[in-house]
């Protein structure tokens, strides 16, 4: 069976309930018993891989205390970015949702020299085209 591209919409609105959740420090299982589905169920709704309902969502949003617009913050950018032309990538996205992502990312935004950081990504994206060695495998 052929893999479905995700949705940046559904992606986006899955990692703010990654966020929520852990915030409230709930497993998957936790939470998928609230919701009176399985913890798989909930790991397809944080990576985006299953679409929610509405009547999810308005359950969700009532179950962690906060209104539904909260799922839907940020989401102008994403469905600019997912128009046709534009590039979101959802790995991305989900990397930086990742405890080594956000890791990363608090440690690229605590350098406040602009040059330094320009230099880091461009020290990176160099490293990410070099063809791999059998050392490096």
């Amino acid at each position: 069976m052929p893999k479905t591209k995700k949705n940046a919409v559904d992606a986006h609105i899955g990692n703010y309930l990654r966020l929520l959740r852990r915030s409230r420090g709930m497993s998957q299982a936790e939470l998928g018993e609230a919701l009176g589905v399985t913890y798989q169920q909930i790991q397809k709704y944080e990576s985006g891989g299953n679409r929610m309902t509405v009547s999810t969502l308005l359950t969700l949003a009532q179950l962690f205390g906060v209104t539904p617009k909260y799922f839907f913050e940020g989401i102008a950018n994403v469905v600019q970015l997912s128009e046709p032309g534009n590039i979101l990538d959802v790995d991305a996205v989900s990397y930086t949702m990742s405890a080594e992502g956000r890791a990363l990312l608090r440690a690229f935004l605590a350098i406040k020299q602009p040059a330094l950081r320009r230099r880091l990504i461009a020290l990176i994206e160099s490293m990410a085209t070099q063809p791999r060695t059998g050392k490096d495998q």
